[in-house]
């Protein structure tokens, strides 16, 4: 087995996180919109998720069929990157859980 795939789907996987993280950063500081003071960074964090999980299962579909022999590696990769995602969306989910309900 080839570990470099597993390396490679675990970068492309991060970078795609990565990306969504910046996403949620530039859409927070952009101030969305909405009646409660968390109403913009929840927004920001949900276009954010939905951008992750579009991006990853693309490089994943992809990475699968550039390296068909190396499926299991590809997947180990991929699920490895979750780790760091999911710790991610945590410390965001808990930073739009501390604004205040109501209008300012």
């Amino acid at each position: 087995m080839d570990q470099r795939v597993a390396r490679r789907a675990f970068g492309f996987a991060l970078v795609a996180h990565l990306l969504a993280a910046a996403s949620f950063l530039v859409l927070d500081a952009a101030d969305l919109e909405g009646c409660d003071q968390g109403d913009g960074a929840a927004a920001a964090l949900a276009l954010a998720i939905v951008l992750d999980l579009v991006l990853a299962v693309t490089l994943l579909v992809v990475l699968r069929r550039r390296h068909p022999g190396e499926r299991r590696q590809v997947l180990l990769g991929w699920a490895a990157a979750l780790i760091p995602a999911v710790a991610g969306v945590v410390v965001a989910y808990e930073y739009v859980g501390s604004f205040l309900s109501g209008c300012p």
